[in-house]
């Protein structure tokens, strides 16, 4: 995985200056380019990862733990991630407010996705009183 750090440092630092420079001749370029290498580094990064949560998913499976909370886990992890990612390319390019926006709309689906657990939680504090 180190090799795969310096691909994606070497990524970013590229995309970083290629942006500086389109970005007071094509202001608009140099969105799509810093928005794309995103896209590609958060794709790259998903790649690598699929093998190890299904790896994690089936020690879990087989232990018997309930897999429910595992898979709510990694859905608010997935959203944690990419609405920082939606929030910080906004900000990147002047748009504070709606990057603000991302962030408020990335924690209320964190929240939907956890009301299942927190209700187990309680139906189980409930059983013991």
């Amino acid at each position: 995985m180190t090799a795969e750090v310096f691909k994606i440092a070497a990524i970013v630092i590229i995309t970083a200056l290629m942006s500086l420079l389109l970005k007071s001749y094509r202001a608009e370029y140099s969105f799509l380019l810093t928005v794309s290498a995103g896209c590609v580094i958060l794709t790259f990064l998903f790649i690598k990862t699929v093998p190890l949560v299904n790896q994690l998913k089936s020690v879990f499976d087989k232990a018997g733990v309930n897999g429910g909370y595992f898979t709510a886990v990694l859905k608010a992890l997935g959203i944690s991630y990419i609405s920082s990612f939606a929030a910080d390319t906004c900000r990147d390019f002047g748009q504070s407010s709606l990057g603000a926006k991302a962030e408020f709309c990335g924690k209320i689906g964190i929240l939907i996705i956890c009301i299942p657990m927190m209700l187990d939680l309680i139906n189980i504090a409930l059983g013991f009183i």
